[in-house]
Protein backbone atom coordinates (compact mmCIF):
# COMPACT_ATOMS: atom_id res chain seq x y z
CA UNK A 1 0.00 0.00 0.00
CA UNK A 2 2.54 2.74 0.92
CA UNK A 3 4.53 2.09 -2.21
CA UNK A 4 1.06 1.81 -4.30
CA UNK A 5 3.07 -1.55 -5.78
CA UNK A 6 0.43 -3.30 -7.90
CA UNK A 7 -1.03 -7.00 -7.87
CA UNK A 8 -0.49 -8.62 -11.12
CA UNK A 9 -0.98 -12.24 -12.36
CA UNK A 10 1.69 -13.81 -11.19
CA UNK A 11 1.81 -12.15 -7.76
CA UNK A 12 1.91 -15.06 -5.27
CA UNK A 13 -0.21 -14.83 -1.54
CA UNK A 14 0.04 -16.48 1.37
CA UNK A 15 -2.75 -19.32 0.72
CA UNK A 16 -2.91 -20.84 4.46
CA UNK A 17 -4.86 -23.92 4.89
CA UNK A 18 -4.99 -24.55 0.86
CA UNK A 19 -1.39 -25.53 1.72
CA UNK A 20 -3.14 -28.60 2.95
CA UNK A 21 -4.62 -29.87 -0.26
CA UNK A 22 -1.19 -30.49 -1.44
CA UNK A 23 -0.10 -32.04 1.55
CA UNK A 24 -2.99 -34.46 1.56
CA UNK A 25 -1.83 -35.48 -2.13
CA UNK A 26 1.72 -36.07 -1.07
CA UNK A 27 0.58 -38.22 1.89
CA UNK A 28 -2.08 -39.96 -0.61
CA UNK A 29 1.04 -40.26 -3.43
CA UNK A 30 2.80 -42.12 -0.56
CA UNK A 31 0.20 -44.37 -0.50
CA UNK A 32 0.08 -45.04 -4.14
CA UNK A 33 4.09 -45.64 -3.54
CA UNK A 34 2.90 -48.22 -0.90
CA UNK A 35 5.06 -46.40 1.41
CA UNK A 36 2.25 -45.27 3.80
CA UNK A 37 -0.85 -47.42 4.44
CA UNK A 38 -4.29 -45.13 4.98
CA UNK A 39 -5.14 -47.19 8.04
CA UNK A 40 -2.09 -47.46 9.74
CA UNK A 41 -1.03 -46.03 13.01
CA UNK A 42 0.13 -42.50 13.09
CA UNK A 43 2.91 -44.70 16.27
CA UNK A 44 4.08 -46.92 13.22
CA UNK A 45 5.64 -44.25 11.49
CA UNK A 46 6.39 -41.51 14.13
CA UNK A 47 7.30 -43.60 17.16
CA UNK A 48 8.81 -41.04 18.47
CA UNK A 49 6.60 -38.29 18.45
CA UNK A 50 6.31 -36.39 21.63
CA UNK A 51 2.35 -35.58 21.73
CA UNK A 52 -0.79 -36.29 23.71
CA UNK A 53 -2.52 -38.48 21.35
CA UNK A 54 -4.71 -41.56 21.25
CA UNK A 55 -2.44 -44.48 20.33
CA UNK A 56 -5.23 -45.39 18.04
CA UNK A 57 -5.55 -42.53 15.69
CA UNK A 58 -4.38 -43.76 12.43
CA UNK A 59 -3.47 -41.96 9.11
CA UNK A 60 -6.98 -41.40 7.57
CA UNK A 61 -7.81 -39.72 10.59
CA UNK A 62 -5.34 -37.28 10.32
CA UNK A 63 -6.48 -36.47 6.68
CA UNK A 64 -10.05 -36.02 7.60
CA UNK A 65 -9.49 -34.31 10.69
CA UNK A 66 -11.49 -36.66 12.96
CA UNK A 67 -8.19 -37.92 15.22
CA UNK A 68 -9.23 -35.86 18.09
CA UNK A 69 -6.01 -33.87 17.95
CA UNK A 70 -6.25 -30.35 19.48
CA UNK A 71 -5.55 -27.39 16.98
CA UNK A 72 -2.34 -26.03 18.64
CA UNK A 73 -3.41 -22.44 16.65
CA UNK A 74 -6.35 -22.79 19.18
CA UNK A 75 -4.07 -22.34 22.00
CA UNK A 76 -4.35 -18.61 23.27
CA UNK A 77 -0.87 -18.19 23.91
CA UNK A 78 0.49 -19.06 20.57
CA UNK A 79 -0.45 -15.79 19.51
CA UNK A 80 1.55 -13.57 21.37
CA UNK A 81 4.56 -15.72 20.34
CA UNK A 82 4.12 -15.79 16.85
CA UNK A 83 3.70 -11.60 17.15
CA UNK A 84 5.92 -11.25 19.70
CA UNK A 85 8.57 -12.28 17.34
CA UNK A 86 7.52 -12.12 13.67
CA UNK A 87 10.81 -12.79 12.18
CA UNK A 88 11.73 -16.01 14.11
CA UNK A 89 11.51 -19.41 12.69
CA UNK A 90 9.39 -22.21 14.38
CA UNK A 91 9.91 -25.86 14.78
CA UNK A 92 6.96 -28.35 14.23
CA UNK A 93 8.45 -29.28 17.70
CA UNK A 94 7.89 -25.78 19.20
CA UNK A 95 4.60 -25.57 17.70
CA UNK A 96 3.36 -28.98 19.46
CA UNK A 97 3.98 -27.72 22.49
CA UNK A 98 0.67 -25.75 21.98
CA UNK A 99 -1.18 -28.99 22.04
CA UNK A 100 -3.74 -29.78 24.48
CA UNK A 101 -5.45 -33.00 25.20
CA UNK A 102 -7.86 -34.87 22.92
CA UNK A 103 -10.88 -33.67 22.05
CA UNK A 104 -12.26 -37.19 21.70
CA UNK A 105 -10.96 -40.62 21.00
CA UNK A 106 -10.00 -41.40 17.80
CA UNK A 107 -12.62 -41.73 14.92
CA UNK A 108 -15.51 -40.65 17.76
CA UNK A 109 -15.85 -37.37 16.50
CA UNK A 110 -14.61 -34.98 13.72
CA UNK A 111 -12.92 -31.50 15.17
CA UNK A 112 -10.58 -29.12 12.23
CA UNK A 113 -7.06 -29.04 13.80
CA UNK A 114 -4.14 -27.96 11.81
CA UNK A 115 -2.14 -30.41 14.49
CA UNK A 116 -3.23 -33.32 12.08
CA UNK A 117 -1.16 -31.92 8.81
CA UNK A 118 1.91 -29.98 10.81
CA UNK A 119 1.78 -34.13 11.89
CA UNK A 120 1.03 -35.50 8.39
CA UNK A 121 4.21 -33.49 7.51
CA UNK A 122 6.15 -35.10 9.79
CA UNK A 123 4.95 -38.47 8.43
CA UNK A 124 5.70 -37.89 4.94
CA UNK A 125 9.43 -36.61 5.50
CA UNK A 126 10.00 -39.96 7.80
CA UNK A 127 8.78 -42.28 5.21
CA UNK A 128 10.07 -40.79 2.72
CA UNK A 129 13.14 -39.91 3.70
CA UNK A 130 12.93 -36.30 1.64
CA UNK A 131 11.81 -32.55 2.97
CA UNK A 132 8.13 -31.23 2.08
CA UNK A 133 9.58 -28.68 -0.26
CA UNK A 134 11.14 -31.22 -1.98
CA UNK A 135 8.32 -33.84 -1.80
CA UNK A 136 5.98 -30.82 -2.69
CA UNK A 137 8.10 -29.69 -6.00
CA UNK A 138 9.33 -33.00 -7.09
CA UNK A 139 5.77 -34.71 -7.06
CA UNK A 140 3.61 -31.60 -8.32
CA UNK A 141 4.84 -28.25 -8.69
CA UNK A 142 7.27 -29.47 -11.70
CA UNK A 143 5.23 -31.93 -13.02
CA UNK A 144 2.56 -29.38 -13.46
CA UNK A 145 4.40 -26.30 -14.29
CA UNK A 146 3.05 -24.54 -10.80
CA UNK A 147 5.73 -21.89 -11.42
CA UNK A 148 4.72 -19.45 -8.96
CA UNK A 149 4.00 -21.86 -5.93
CA UNK A 150 6.65 -22.46 -3.27
CA UNK A 151 6.71 -23.87 -0.03
CA UNK A 152 7.70 -20.82 2.04
CA UNK A 153 9.01 -22.45 5.10
CA UNK A 154 11.91 -23.59 3.08
CA UNK A 155 12.21 -19.93 1.32
CA UNK A 156 10.73 -17.28 0.02
CA UNK A 157 9.30 -17.11 -3.69
CA UNK A 158 11.80 -15.65 -6.08
CA UNK A 159 8.96 -13.84 -8.35
CA UNK A 160 6.57 -10.58 -6.58
CA UNK A 161 4.56 -11.48 -3.24
CA UNK A 162 1.77 -9.93 -2.11
CA UNK A 163 1.78 -8.11 1.24
CA UNK A 164 -0.33 -9.19 4.04
CA UNK A 165 -2.35 -6.64 5.95
CA UNK A 166 -4.26 -6.63 9.53
CA UNK A 167 -6.55 -4.05 10.64
CA UNK A 168 -7.22 -3.39 14.21
CA UNK A 169 -11.47 -3.87 13.55
CA UNK A 170 -13.94 -4.30 10.84
CA UNK A 171 -14.20 -0.57 10.51
CA UNK A 172 -13.75 -0.22 6.59
CA UNK A 173 -12.00 3.20 7.58
CA UNK A 174 -9.14 1.48 9.53
CA UNK A 175 -5.97 1.85 8.15
CA UNK A 176 -4.30 -1.32 7.15
CA UNK A 177 -1.44 -2.37 8.94
CA UNK A 178 1.60 -3.67 7.34
CA UNK A 179 2.59 -7.44 8.79
CA UNK A 180 5.87 -8.24 6.53
CA UNK A 181 8.59 -8.86 8.58
CA UNK A 182 11.24 -7.82 5.36
CA UNK A 183 12.05 -11.72 4.67
CA UNK A 184 10.01 -12.13 1.71
CA UNK A 185 8.04 -14.54 3.34
CA UNK A 186 4.53 -13.66 3.86
CA UNK A 187 2.65 -12.48 5.44
CA UNK A 188 5.33 -13.03 8.52
CA UNK A 189 7.65 -15.84 9.11
CA UNK A 190 6.52 -16.92 12.88
CA UNK A 191 2.91 -18.14 11.47
CA UNK A 192 4.42 -19.84 8.39
CA UNK A 193 6.94 -21.76 9.35
CA UNK A 194 4.58 -22.98 12.39
CA UNK A 195 1.91 -23.45 9.92
CA UNK A 196 3.92 -25.40 7.63
CA UNK A 197 2.47 -28.40 6.36
CA UNK A 198 -0.81 -27.13 7.27
CA UNK A 199 -0.66 -24.13 5.57
CA UNK A 200 2.86 -23.17 4.46
CA UNK A 201 2.64 -22.91 0.56
CA UNK A 202 2.61 -19.14 -1.26
CA UNK A 203 1.34 -19.69 -4.71
CA UNK A 204 -0.27 -17.45 -7.24
CA UNK A 205 -4.61 -17.67 -8.29
CA UNK A 206 -3.79 -19.20 -12.03
CA UNK A 207 -1.67 -21.92 -10.11
CA UNK A 208 -3.95 -23.03 -7.47
CA UNK A 209 -6.91 -22.69 -9.93
CA UNK A 210 -4.80 -25.46 -12.61
CA UNK A 211 -3.74 -27.25 -9.10
CA UNK A 212 -7.06 -27.85 -7.72
CA UNK A 213 -8.61 -28.65 -11.61
CA UNK A 214 -5.30 -31.57 -11.68
CA UNK A 215 -6.00 -32.60 -8.12
CA UNK A 216 -10.25 -33.06 -8.28
CA UNK A 217 -10.33 -33.81 -12.12
CA UNK A 218 -6.82 -34.54 -13.59
CA UNK A 219 -3.75 -36.66 -13.01
CA UNK A 220 -2.44 -35.30 -9.80
CA UNK A 221 -3.66 -38.63 -8.38
CA UNK A 222 -4.99 -42.14 -9.60
CA UNK A 223 -8.21 -42.12 -10.38
CA UNK A 224 -9.61 -44.86 -7.23
CA UNK A 225 -7.20 -42.15 -4.79
CA UNK A 226 -8.91 -39.29 -5.85
CA UNK A 227 -12.54 -41.56 -5.73
CA UNK A 228 -10.96 -41.97 -1.37
CA UNK A 229 -10.25 -38.63 -1.09
CA UNK A 230 -13.51 -37.53 -1.93
CA UNK A 231 -15.62 -40.41 -0.87
CA UNK A 232 -14.24 -39.78 2.86
CA UNK A 233 -16.79 -36.80 3.14
CA UNK A 234 -19.64 -39.49 3.40
CA UNK A 235 -17.73 -40.88 7.31
CA UNK A 236 -17.17 -37.33 8.21
CA UNK A 237 -20.97 -36.49 7.36
CA UNK A 238 -22.20 -39.21 9.52
CA UNK A 239 -20.20 -37.57 12.00
CA UNK A 240 -21.88 -34.34 11.97
CA UNK A 241 -18.56 -32.37 10.50
CA UNK A 242 -18.95 -28.89 10.87
CA UNK A 243 -17.87 -28.55 7.23
CA UNK A 244 -18.48 -32.08 4.80
CA UNK A 245 -14.77 -32.82 4.48
CA UNK A 246 -12.78 -35.78 2.82
CA UNK A 247 -9.14 -36.52 2.75
CA UNK A 248 -7.82 -33.26 2.54
CA UNK A 249 -11.29 -31.37 1.19
CA UNK A 250 -13.73 -29.80 2.01
CA UNK A 251 -17.20 -30.54 -0.21
CA UNK A 252 -18.89 -27.32 -0.44
CA UNK A 253 -22.75 -26.01 -2.17
CA UNK A 254 -22.44 -23.20 -3.60
CA UNK A 255 -26.11 -22.16 -4.96
CA UNK A 256 -27.19 -25.60 -5.05
CA UNK A 257 -23.81 -26.76 -7.28
CA UNK A 258 -21.35 -29.05 -5.28
CA UNK A 259 -17.63 -27.68 -5.61
CA UNK A 260 -14.42 -29.40 -3.75
CA UNK A 261 -11.80 -27.49 -2.72
CA UNK A 262 -10.51 -25.93 0.40
CA UNK A 263 -10.48 -22.36 2.20
CA UNK A 264 -7.50 -20.73 3.92
CA UNK A 265 -7.08 -18.00 6.72
CA UNK A 266 -4.06 -16.72 8.51
CA UNK A 267 -3.19 -13.24 10.53
CA UNK A 268 -3.19 -11.30 6.66
CA UNK A 269 -4.77 -13.45 4.17
CA UNK A 270 -7.83 -15.45 3.09
CA UNK A 271 -8.26 -17.47 0.34
CA UNK A 272 -10.73 -20.33 -1.22
CA UNK A 273 -10.28 -22.31 -4.81
CA UNK A 274 -13.37 -24.46 -5.59
CA UNK A 275 -14.12 -26.64 -8.32
CA UNK A 276 -17.42 -27.75 -9.86
CA UNK A 277 -17.04 -30.74 -11.47
CA UNK A 278 -20.56 -30.66 -13.24
CA UNK A 279 -19.88 -27.74 -14.26
CA UNK A 280 -16.08 -27.76 -15.02
CA UNK A 281 -15.19 -24.12 -14.00
CA UNK A 282 -12.35 -24.03 -11.36
CA UNK A 283 -12.08 -20.36 -9.42
CA UNK A 284 -9.59 -19.36 -6.72
CA UNK A 285 -9.50 -15.80 -4.81
CA UNK A 286 -6.69 -15.31 -2.93
CA UNK A 287 -6.38 -11.83 -0.95
CA UNK A 288 -3.86 -10.43 1.30
CA UNK A 289 -6.55 -9.40 4.21
CA UNK A 290 -7.92 -11.51 6.90
CA UNK A 291 -11.31 -9.23 7.42
CA UNK A 292 -13.23 -10.13 5.02
CA UNK A 293 -14.83 -13.33 3.47
CA UNK A 294 -13.50 -13.97 -0.16
CA UNK A 295 -16.01 -16.88 -0.75
CA UNK A 296 -18.53 -14.19 -1.42
CA UNK A 297 -16.49 -13.10 -4.45
CA UNK A 298 -16.09 -17.06 -5.43
CA UNK A 299 -19.91 -17.71 -5.18
CA UNK A 300 -20.08 -14.42 -7.04
CA UNK A 301 -17.65 -15.34 -9.95
CA UNK A 302 -19.63 -18.73 -10.22
CA UNK A 303 -22.56 -16.67 -11.14
CA UNK A 304 -20.97 -14.85 -13.65
CA UNK A 305 -19.32 -17.91 -15.64
CA UNK A 306 -22.45 -19.51 -15.94
CA UNK A 307 -24.60 -16.48 -17.03
CA UNK A 308 -23.99 -17.20 -20.52
CA UNK A 309 -25.05 -21.03 -20.61
CA UNK A 310 -28.00 -20.30 -18.40
CA UNK A 311 -28.92 -17.50 -20.98
CA UNK A 312 -28.37 -19.67 -24.29
CA UNK A 313 -29.53 -23.34 -22.27
CA UNK A 314 -26.87 -25.22 -23.52
CA UNK A 315 -24.48 -27.04 -21.67
CA UNK A 316 -20.71 -26.72 -21.26
CA UNK A 317 -20.17 -29.87 -23.47
CA UNK A 318 -22.47 -27.89 -26.18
Amino acid sequence: IASGRPVTADTAFAVASITKTFTAAVVLDLVEDGLIELDGLVRRYLPDLDLPMDERTTVRQLLDHTSGLRDYFLDPRIDRALLGATDASWTAERALDYVGAPSFAAGRGWRYSNTNYLVLGLLAEAVSGESMADLYRTRFLVPLDLRHTVYQPAGATDGPVATGYRFASGALTEPAIDLSDGSGITPFTSVVTAAAAAGGMASSADDVARWARALYAGTALEPATRAAMLGGVALTDALDADIPYGLGVQSIELDGRVSYGHSGRLLGSRSVVRHFPAERITIAVLTNQSRADPSTIARSLVRIALRPIERCGCTLHD
